[in-house]
């Protein structure tokens, strides 16, 4: 029963997470389009490590610095194509 509980809310954090990603790429559309009036690249290396190392800061202990660059680099990699 315990288990079904936790899982139930790991449903629900699944399901924030979907909702605050689908933002996120509505918001990176329309930085895919203003970079395309300015003719800005769409790779910008400086802010994705400026997000890393942030983001290193705020982690906490349960995920190390490898797993959350590992799961950032797809967050920034679907980021560019959905703005290519």
């Amino acid at each position: 029963k315990k288990i079904a509980a936790f899982r139930k809310i790991i449903d629900q954090i699944d399901s924030k997470i979907i909702y605050l990603l689908n933002k996120r790429m509505d918001i990176s559309i329309k930085v895919g389009k203003i970079k395309s009036l300015l003719e800005a690249p769409i790779k910008d290396k400086n802010r994705e490590q400026k997000i890393i190392d942030r983001l290193t800061k705020l982690k906490g202990e349960n995920l190390s610095d490898e797993q959350l660059i590992n799961i950032f680099s797809e967050v920034f990699k679907t980021s560019r194509d959905i703005q290519k």
